[in-house]
């Protein structure tokens, strides 16, 4: 996991882990309002719904991904030009913006943009093992999404009874979420159970609003 986490990033695989949980506990949600009527019909959508958008999201990142890259390539190769050199360099300060450079001195900012217009490109094999870590990135995302589906579903395939199937599923992703937020709690600075119980409670709050509104 500590693996994952490194090619994708905590924010991105805390997202994908509660994209996955929520989209299984909204069938979870609907079998029990009883939209869904048994449990292999639930089984299907679940796995169906998160293979779909997993995917999705895999395809979506690897193309915007390749795509800054080569955005990123235009930018540091265009910055020698005297006519487009303060333009590059508002570019590239807006490329920044949103990340951590934002909570950085104004000065030390105006430093860290000086030193990547004074920076050279990368040499085309590093350049391509770049794209090689960006498309695993991609595809971890896909698995970690697809991975959620497996404390849901489990109850849903060894317990006959549906009614105590579904309220078994659903208290295992409930424990999952609370324990993404406690284990992610690090990476943003929160109390582990403040974390744990708050990304629990929005994860259910979201489920229910999206169910209710044809989510």
């Amino acid at each position: 996991m500590r693996r994952i986490v490194g090619y994708v990033g905590p924010g991105l695989a805390l997202q994908e882990l509660l994209y996955g949980f929520i989209m299984a506990l909204l069938f979870v949600t609907a079998a029990q309002l009883g939209i869904v009527k048994d449990a292999i019909s639930a089984i299907v959508l679940i796995v169906g719904m998160n293979f779909t958008w997993g995917a999705i999201d895999m395809i979506v990142f690897t193309v915007v991904d390749r795509f800054n890259q080569r955005k990123y390539i235009r930018l540091v190769a265009g910055k020698d030009s005297a006519e487009n050199g303060r333009y590059v360099e508002r570019l590239i300060e807006d490329e920044l913006a949103g990340t951590l450079i934002d909570v950085v001195d104004r000065e030390d900012e105006k430093k860290i943009v000086e030193l990547i217009m004074a920076s050279r490109l990368e040499s085309e094999e590093e350049l391509l093992r770049d794209r090689r870590e960006m498309f695993m990135g991609s595809l971890f995302s896909f698995v970690i999404t697809l991975t959620t589906v497996i404390p849901v579903i489990v109850p849903l395939m060894v317990i006959r009874d549906f009614g105590l199937a579904l309220t078994v599923a659903s208290g295992m992703a409930s424990v999952c979420l609370f324990f993404t937020g406690y284990y992610m709690a690090p990476y943003v600075g929160y109390s582990r159970w403040k974390t744990g119980l708050g990304l629990a409670a929005m994860g259910w709050a979201i489920t229910i609003a999206a169910t209710f509104t044809g989510g």
